[in-house]
């Protein structure tokens, strides 16, 4: 019993870390293109808004203790979006 009791433990905390990694590259996608000056201030306060949006729909999703298929769906959706949008406002040739 307590062996199966660590085992879930210690799979839920590599959940949890695995769905975090992806937030914090992006975090950091972005910290570097304002050191490089590949992002304006406005650009960064408009992605990390993107990313607080994300963030907040996470948790909207995970309130009832169980992600569905359908909300797991659109917290992709938005994924991708902000990773597209990272990548666009660094390569649209306005600098800081």
């Amino acid at each position: 019993m307590l062996l199966v009791v660590t085992l879930t433990y210690v799979s839920a905390q590599d959940a949890f870390h695995r769905e975090r990694r992806p937030q914090k590259q992006q975090h950091e996608r972005i910290r570097d293109g304002y050191r490089h000056g590949d992002l304006t201030p406005n650009e960064c306060r408009r992605l990390h808004h993107q990313q607080r949006e994300f963030r907040i729909a996470k948790r909207m999703a995970a309130c009832d203790g169980k992600i569905s298929k359908r909300e797991r769906k659109e917290l992709k959706r938005l994924k991708h979006r902000n990773d597209r949008s990272i990548y666009r406002e660094r390569h649209d040739r306005e600098f800081r």
